[in-house]
């Protein structure tokens, strides 16, 4: 029985490293993202020809939501890749 907790311990803390190295990714890739984001805004918004904000807090909303976005495809690759590592070693 002892194994088996000290098995469960090594699999919780190879998760948390995986969830860290995550984590750490999708961070280095917002402030990649939001450094570009006055070049992003209006690639996306171009389509529609401007926005329109009705509170003041939308504007500061919109560009937290485009850079989270765009970090999240950026940092996929590699947070899919921690997942599959996680999850083979099961296979």
């Amino acid at each position: 029985m002892n194994s088996f907790f000290q098995s469960f311990f090594k699999h919780i803390e190879e998760l948390r490293s995986r969830i860290i190295k995550s984590a750490l990714a999708f961070v280095l890739a917002f402030c990649l993202c939001y450094s570009f984001i006055g070049k992003l805004i209006p690639q996306l918004t171009a389509p529609a020809g401007y926005l329109i904000f009705t509170a003041p807090a939308e504007a500061f909303s919109a560009t937290i939501t485009v850079g989270a976005l765009m970090a999240l495809i950026v940092a996929s690759p590699y947070i899919c890749y921690q997942i599959w590592a996680f999850v083979a070693g099961a296979l």
